[in-house]
């Protein structure tokens, strides 16, 4: 059953992509579908109840985006230090105040996922809590093992 879950998932990964989209960022679709597939795993690991789904959907939803936001600030931030270097125009005080910037965003994005987290915590109970947090240390590394194995495999 999860290597045909896993098989499935990568399935829908590569059906929407092109040689070329490899060139380009990374496709918003495809981000939801494997934010899609990551909500269905993590309500067959953690055997959510209609209730909790209801609610913590929407949450993941709110807590994405609100990261999103803040990792595009982030990266508008070292775009802009990354062209100053180019340019030669590496000024103390200008890049002073870019990278305190920086470091007050790096500050909210780990106070986003902590809030998450406790929120999550007042919504499960505590063994799917302990399970969550193994979930999501865990899901990345999977898919990453799980598309390396698929590649390998196209490859030969």
């Amino acid at each position: 059953m999860n290597k045909l879950f896993w098989l499935f998932v990568i399935f829908i990964m590569f059906s929407s992509l092109r040689a070329d989209d490899f060139k380009r960022p990374p496709d918003p679709r495809l981000d939801s579908k494997i934010q899609t597939l990551k909500l269905l795993k993590l309500t067959e690991e953690l055997n959510l109840t209609e209730e909790q789904t209801a609610v913590i959907f929407p949450l993941v939803k709110k807590n994405r985006e609100k990261l999103f936001e803040l990792f595009k600030q982030k990266e508008k931030l070292i775009d802009s230090l990354d062209g100053l270097i180019r340019e030669n125009k590496i000024d103390r005080k200008h890049c002073d105040k870019i990278i305190d910037a920086i470091d007050e965003i790096g500050y909210q994005i780990r106070e986003e996922m902590e809030n998450f987290r406790n929120e999550m915590r007042d919504i499960l109970t505590y063994k799917q809590y302990v399970k969550y947090i193994v979930f999501e240390e865990k899901f990345p590394r999977r898919l990453k093992k799980y598309l390396h194995e698929i590649r390998r495999g196209m490859c030969k």
